[in-house]
């Protein structure tokens, strides 16, 4: 009778012990100092390839720093698809995501095309009241 018990006590004291749980806390970094920075739109072009439209860009110039422009890219409708900043990078939004995705570096051409998922495209320089016409219509 002790032989049948043995597997009974063994497995009463693995029980008797407690799990492990294991937890992991993520913290976020945040900058010591924001800075909001005020600008408006500057220039305005549509991004063509073959005839066709697949897009706006607006150069968006800070007040106090206009040596770091950024090119805003919209898609047909106006909305903000991503962006190439003063050094040429192209960032393009991605839904459910915090951060933007990094795509290449090149010339504002080929960071709108990237953006948009075109080979390439051809920027046309529109006026810029006519480029806000546009988007009151949309």
């Amino acid at each position: 009778m002790r032989r049948s018990l043995a597997p009974l006590l063994l497995f009463a004291a693995v029980a008797a012990v407690p799990g492990c749980r294991v937890t992991t806390t993520e913290r976020i970094a945040r900058p010591q100092e924001v800075r909001v920075e005020h600008g408006a739109a500057a220039r305005s072009w549509n991004a063509v390839a073959g005839g066709a439209l697949l897009g706006r860009v607006v150069l968006f110039e800070a007040e106090d720093r206009p040596d770091a422009p950024v090119f805003m890219v919209q898609n047909e409708v106006g909305q903000d698809l991503g962006l190439v900043d003063g050094l040429g990078r192209a960032w393009r939004y991605r839904p459910h995501q915090r951060d933007a995705e990094w795509l290449g570096t090149g010339t504002v051409a080929e960071g709108v095309a990237l953006i948009l998922g075109a080979e390439t495209c051809l920027l046309e320089e529109v006026l810029l009241a006519d480029a806000r016409e546009a988007a009151e219509r949309r």
